[in-house]
């Protein structure tokens, strides 16, 4: 996948991976230390997965959020 950019100071991906970071319930330091240490850029998307109780509403997104400038965006169902 390439990306198409109007900016042309902007470089052209030549690959894009999808990431799947697996967590357990007490995995949010690490997460933490993960996202923020990655570049603006890093040519990938990161889907994280994280072992919570059903019975409680999550805060990871805003938490992760913190930790990046990339968009964190909660999946359900």
């Amino acid at each position: 996948m390439t990306q198409h950019s109007q900016d042309p100071s902007v470089e052209p991906l030549e690959k894009f991976f999808v990431v799947g970071i697996g967590a357990s319930a007490g995995g949010l330091n690490p997460l933490e230390i993960f996202f923020t240490n990655l570049p603006h850029h890093p040519g990938a998307a990161f889907v994280v997965v994280q072992h919570l109780s059903p019975d409680f509403p999550t805060l990871m997104p805003e938490l992760i959020q913190r930790r990046t400038s990339l968009e964190v965006k909660l999946i359900e169902d």
